[in-house]
């Protein structure tokens, strides 16, 4: 025993040569927490000794081997997920994409290992690395999209695969060619699926409609044939709205296909940037994640609200954004995740979860559960 801390009534932290234990007074019960080799998330070392409560009420831990760690404190955890050499974990450290099927199973695309399938109810992975069995033409997967039994795999410079999912094998591969029906890049970046069934791609080099019975692709040319295309989503009214990079924000419908524009943008702000994700909400109104800040649009008014760090963000370098049950925004940037009050309509860096798994959010990609959970993609896990 090389040091105690009491931190609440409740807690009461020992530092050891093996681990750390904290102890409940009240109950009389005690959890240990020791360092785990191929876990990145837990303690750095077994050899422990400072113990240092901060003004948050967080502890600061010493180690004789490794360094600092520090325990935040939160009721909001995170349960992380990350590769190993056990064959039921993830297959890939930077994780782009999650879509789920009709069973409840989520697919996991990342760029640097391929697919992983998650079975929630069984807690397990089971990894889809490309070999000569399952015919997946790359580990780096981008854009995801289950329909039926199908998954549609949008790859970085390696086209389209279609892969049973039954069997775990590609059924179909599609490359760019000189043809009318062909991909003209192959690089897949986002998958949608409209409420008639229809099937949009957006690649690197024009948006695409997917006829999947006949395996043709048709070049949405009422929008920009050469623009890269990054974001897309589909608003209540059956608006799909498409963003890119640096041509800025485009809608279309069955009346009608125009670019946005704003009135009060008039240095042209969200047409010169890399739109990132798009996410419709209530009272028609449509938020723009890019590189240079978080839209807000009013799409009656054409007007927005503008967040950028100026305004409390970690970074200008936004990902992504979910809404909560409670009407609250999380937003992940380049430099962790921030929290904007429905209140106050301030954001501000969410203090309490700045660990290592949140400061590095790198992708687009969330995926919010029936269960009332939301899913993040990040690097390393």
């Amino acid at each position: 025993m090389r040091n105690i801390l009491q931190v609440s009534d409740t807690s009461i932290f020992v530092s050891t040569e093996d681990g750390l234990y904290i102890y409940n007074p009240v109950n009389t019960t005690y959890r240990s927490l020791h360092k785990e080799p191929m876990n990145p998330f837990s303690l750095s070392d077994n050899a422990l000794y400072a113990l240092c409560k901060d003004r948050e009420g967080g502890v600061w831990i010493g180690s004789y081997f490794g360094g600092v760690n520090y325990l935040a404190n939160t009721a909001l955890t995170f349960e992380k997920y990350f590769p190993t050499a056990l064959p039921h974990s993830l297959s890939g450290n930077a994780i782009r994409e999650i879509t789920r099927d009709h069973s409840g199973r989520l697919w996991i695309g990342s760029e640097d290992g391929g697919l992983t399938m998650y079975d929630p109810l069984k807690n397990m992975f089971t990894r889809h690395i490309p070999d000569v069995t399952n015919g997946l033409s790359s580990t780096n997967v981008h854009g995801l999209l289950a329909t039926g039994n199908q998954l549609l795999v949008g790859t970085f410079e390696h086209g389209l695969d279609i892969m049973d999912i039954p069997s775990g094998k590609v059924t179909c591969h599609y490359r760019a060619g000189p043809g009318p029906y062909d991909l003209k890049s192959n690089f897949i970046n986002k998958i949608l699926q409209m409420n008639d069934g229809r099937i949009l791609i957006c690649t690197a080099h024009g948006l695409f409609q997917f006829d999947v019975a006949k395996g043709r692709f048709h070049p949405v040319t009422a929008l920009p044939v050469d623009a890269f295309y990054s974001a897309i989503t589909l608003d209540e009214k059956g608006i799909v709205w498409v963003g890119t990079h640096n041509k800025g924000l485009f809608y279309f419908n069955n009346k009608d296909t125009a670019s946005l524009k704003l009135s009060s943008d008039t240095a042209n702000k969200l047409g010169r940037t890399r739109i990132l994700y798009l996410m419709p909400d209530k009272n028609d109104h449509l938020w723009v994640c890019t590189i240079d800040g978080l839209f807000n649009i009013d799409l009656k008014s054409h007007t927005f609200r503008y967040y950028s760090q100026d305004e409390g963000l970690p970074s200008n370098i936004v990902y992504s954004i979910i809404k909560d049950n409670a009407g609250n925004y999380w937003i992940p940037t380049s430099h962790g995740l921030a929290l904007l009050e429905e209140s106050s309509k301030r954001s501000k860096p969410s203090g309490n979860m700045m660990d290592y798994l949140i400061t590095s959010l790198t992708t687009s990609l969330h995926l919010k559960t029936p269960m009332a959970r939301s899913t993040w993609g990040v690097l390393r896990a």
